[in-house]
């Protein structure tokens, strides 16, 4: 299968990011942290995903490394490059098949906001998730979405240092 420019553009780009022996991780898993919190939900992740995998790089509430990309949530929010925010998984017909729905972590409910580089790169995103059906608050979501940006901060800090 052929790959658009776009996603060819997208997945050089994130191979920066894939490499990175991190400096900040205690203030990139920090972040995770307060995104669960903000959000009362008992999981947070920083994904990066390539072509065929989401590797999960930081985590709280569960000790997940990887996912199938066809199977991410993840995913989605990375090809629609906005803020995705599914209520409830198993009344989203995107969603009601899927293995992290229907087996373990038995999501019910996402929220995920992209990480965006600075040429447009989306390259995963800081998302919560629940294993109950509910929503996020008007502030939350602005609060998820701020996270995001410190979160894109601080993996390009990291990306530019890992090239000295």
């Amino acid at each position: 299968m052929v790959m658009p420019l776009r996603e060819l553009e997208r997945i050089k780009a994130l191979k920066r990011f894939l490499d990175i022996e991190f400096t900040r991780e205690g203030e990139l898993q920090k972040i995770v942290e307060i995104a669960a919190e903000i959000c009362e939900c008992p999981i947070a992740l920083i994904t990066l995903v390539d072509e065929d995998t989401q590797h999960v790089r930081f985590r709280t509430g569960t000790e997940l490394q990887e996912t199938k990309r066809a199977d991410a949530f993840c995913n989605h929010t990375i090809r629609d490059g906005r803020t995705l925010i599914v209520p409830d998984a198993e009344q989203d017909a995107r969603f009601t098949s899927n293995p992290l729905v229907t087996g373990d972590p038995n999501i019910r409910f996402y929220a995920g906001a992209p990480l965006v580089t600075t040429d447009g790169n989306s390259l995963g995103s800081l998302c919560v998730i629940d294993t109950k059906a509910r929503l996020l608050s008007e502030y939350q979501k602005r609060m998820l979405e701020f996270l995001r940006g410190q979160a894109m901060n601080l993996l390009e800090f990291e990306a530019s240092v890992s090239i000295l």
